[in-house]
C-alpha cells in the first residue's frame, strides 16, 4: 500500500504551532516570559493605558495584574526598545477608578505624576531613562502640576497647613517652591503668611503641561479680612512675576 504524505495536515500543524508561539511571545505588545521584577506571572498583566511624551521619544505602558492588584510601568525608547520594567504599586496611590496620568518634563528627561493624599496632592518625579526615583514632594496644592522653567528645574505650589483661615478650597495658605533635580535642592521661593498667599497663575497656559511660570500674590491688610464677604475689595491680588 502506497504511503502518502498528508501535506494539508502538516501545514495546519505548522500554522497552529506558529500562532501559539507568537501568542506566547507577545502579550499586549510586550515580550512574554521577561518577567516584571518580582512578578512571577507576567502573562497575567493587563494593559491599562499608554502614554507618550510630547516629542514621542518615550512611551510608557501602565499594566495591572488583576490577580494581585500590582501596578507596573514599562518604558520604551523612540525605537521601541524596552528600557526597563518596574513595580510602581506603592507609588501609584490613586483613588478607585482614577486613571493614571503620566507627564513629562519639556524634553522628556523626567516623568512625573500626582498622587492624592488627603486634601492635597503628592508629586512623584522619576528619571525617564532609568526609572529611578528623583523626588517625592508632599503637600502640593490639590491637582496643581509643576511648571518647568528649565529641564532640571520645576516650580510647584504647596499648601501651608499652618494657615487655615482662607475662605476657599481646603482653607490653607499657599506658597511657591522650586526643586533643582540635578542637586535635589528644594528652595522656598514665596512663603505663605497669615495675610499673604502665592500661587501659580495658569490663565495664560497653553495647556496643563505647557505653561510659562507666572506668580501672583493674593493678600489682605488684616487677617480677619479673608472672611470679610461684605467687602469685595478686602482680598487683593498683585502679579509679582
Amino acid at each position: 500500500m502506497e504511503n502518502k504524505i498528508n501535506y494539508p495536515f502538516i501545514l495546519m500543524i505548522i500554522l497552529v504551532t506558529s500562532i501559539v508561539w507568537l501568542t506566547g511571545f507577545y502579550v499586549f505588545g510586550r515580550p512574554a516570559g521577561d518577567n516584571v521584577m518580582t512578578n512571577s506571572n507576567s502573562d497575567s498583566l493587563v494593559l491599562s493605558s499608554a502614554h507618550s511624551d510630547r516629542t514621542n521619544k518615550f512611551k510608557a505602558l501602565h499594566l495591572i495584574d488583576p490577580n494581585t492588584n500590582k501596578q507596573y510601568l514599562e518604558m520604551y525608547d523612540e525605537n521601541g526598545n524596552l528600557l526597563y520594567k518596574a513595580d510602581y504599586t506603592d507609588a501609584l496611590n490613586l483613588p478607585d477608578n482614577t486613571s493614571v496620568k503620566i507627564y513629562w518634563s519639556p524634553t522628556g528627561k523626567y516623568f512625573y505624576f500626582l498622587n492624592y493624599v488627603g486634601f492635597n496632592s503628592q508629586l512623584n518625579i522619576y528619571e525617564t531613562s532609568t526609572g529611578l526615583e528623583k523626588a517625592i514632594i508632599p503637600n502640593i496644592t490639590l491637582g496643581q502640576l509643576p511648571v518647568w522653567t528649565e529641564e532640571d528645574t520645576a516650580f510647584f505650589q504647596t499648601s501651608h497647613n499652618e494657615f487655615t483661615n482662607r475662605p476657599w478650597g481646603t482653607g490653607s495658605g499657599t506658597g511657591i517652591s522650586s526643586i533643582d533635580l540635578s542637586t535635589l535642592k528644594i528652595t522656598e521661593q514665596n512663603s505663605a503668611t497669615s495675610t499673604e498667599d502665592y500661587y501659580i497663575d495658569t490663565d495664560l497656559c497653553v495647556n496643563e503641561v505647557i505653561c510659562t511660570l507666572r506668580i501672583t500674590k493674593r493678600y489682605v491688610e488684616n487677617e480677619e479680612d479673608w472672611s470679610d464677604y461684605e467687602n469685595q475689595n478686602a482680598i487683593k491680588t498683585e502679579r509679582i512675576l
